[in-house]
């Protein structure tokens, strides 16, 4: 039930945070990013295991792809990324300001005074502005006189990195897509900027394309990444391998495509693997199929499909297995559950059963999606690793 699936998810975040929380430096940050189905829940979990009061913000990660007209909701446009601190100790450094004081009121409302870009001087400023005069005011008591007429009484410095971030998700057609659930290195950059110093250690536990190795790689900082799927590690290598071909960071361009390269090669990392699943000795895919619909006490089936592998006729179930070496992915439950809907199977209400040994990231959400899309009774199960097997 959905029910089921959302404790399962707590359960399983609940004993991995307490876990970060142990590894956590007493000056460090935590930042956990999650989307409108997940947030609360994870946010009450959160204020237990980190304490309410190291609550540091609810930063809304606004991005900019593709919507169509919606009918009965606003589009959904924003995930959500939770920071908390492990004490009230914590680094945090100020962020530059957004370039872009032409935008804010102060530049919109002294336009005629303002000189070299963004300054205005003593030599010409709103004297009967009372807004404006606490800007003077301020000056005189800091500098003891009056300003003359080449002092800087107001430098506009655009806006303050606030709680809302608008960053541009990544792009699906750009080569720079290597992964579903990819985030912008823009995104790492600024949290990697505000929380920590060069020679820290930053981590990510459910690290995917490995973009938060390839942002630390750039600004000096040391990183450990994990994840169960073999996948997501491949990816990650090979991006860190050609990162000296990836964009650099930290400059300010007008135009993306002309950012210039980072050109740097990757320092020496381990590669370390934990939990041997042996599907490195399972080359054959039918012998795959058949020892594990054999281990959860199904048969083959009778006719042949693409998807669906075996059934279990007493508890009324259609099997699909994932492949040994890659996780299942959102599309390829699109897939299964397509052709099973063409099935008499699924006009007699049975349940289609996908097991799979690694999954891709946010694939049981985005599964329940299609399923309450579609209407189709649907089980996704983990394969054991080979110790629990016996």
């Amino acid at each position: 039930t959905p029910e089921e699936r959302i404790a399962s998810y707590l359960n399983y975040m609940y004993e991995r945070l307490v876990l970060m929380k142990e590894l956590l430096a007493n000056d460090g940050s935590i930042y956990v990013h999650l989307d409108y189905r997940m947030v609360h829940y994870v946010k009450l979990m959160m204020d237990e295991i980190f304490g309410r009061e190291n609550f540091r913000n609810e930063i809304v990660w606004h991005y900019q792809t593709y919507q169509g007209q919606v009918k009965n909701y606003f589009p959904k446009k924003h995930d959500v990324l939770l920071w908390y601190s492990k004490t009230s100790k914590h680094v945090f450094n100020e962020l530059p300001y957004h370039v872009n004081y032409e935008d804010t009121i102060n530049y919109q409302r002294w336009e005629k005074y303002i000189v070299e870009g963004n300054k205005i001087k003593g030599h010409y400023y709103p004297k009967n502005d009372s807004r404006f005069m606490a800007y003077y005011n301020k000056w005189v008591e800091e500098h003891g006189r009056h300003p003359g007429p080449d002092d800087v009484i107001l430098e506009i410095k655009g806006f303050v990195v606030d709680s809302v971030w608008k960053i541009k998700a990544v792009d699906p057609k750009s080569k720079e897509r290597l992964y579903v659930t990819q985030k912008p290195e823009e995104l790492l950059e600024r949290i990697l900027l505000a929380h920590t110093n060069e020679g820290d250690i930053v981590a990510d536990f459910f690290c995917g394309s490995g973009t938060l190795a390839a942002v630390a790689e750039k600004l000096g900082r040391r990183w450990v990444c994990c994840d169960m799927s073999k996948y997501a590690i491949h990816v990650t290598r090979k991006r860190l391998l050609d990162i000296a071909n990836s964009k650099a960071l930290g400059i300010n361009v007008e135009d993306e495509s002309k950012r210039p390269l980072y050109g740097k090669p990757v320092r020496p990392f381990y590669l370390v693997t934990i939990a041997n699943y042996m599907t490195d000795k399972m080359y054959n895919r039918a012998d795959v199929i058949n020892l594990i619909l054999n281990l959860y006490g199904a048969s083959l089936m009778k006719q042949v499909f693409k998807h669906l592998h075996g059934l279990r006729e007493k508890e009324k179930e259609i099997i699909h297995v994932g492949q040994a070496n890659f996780p299942v992915t959102p599309a390829e439950i699109h897939e299964v559950i397509k052709e099973f809907k063409e099935t008499p199977f699924y006009k007699d209400g049975w349940t289609l059963v996908i097991l799979g040994w690694d999954w891709a990231p946010d694939t049981f959400e985005r599964a329940r999606d299609l399923w309450e899309m579609q209407d189709v009774k649907l089980k996704l199960l983990h394969i054991p690793p080979i110790g629990k097997l016996d």
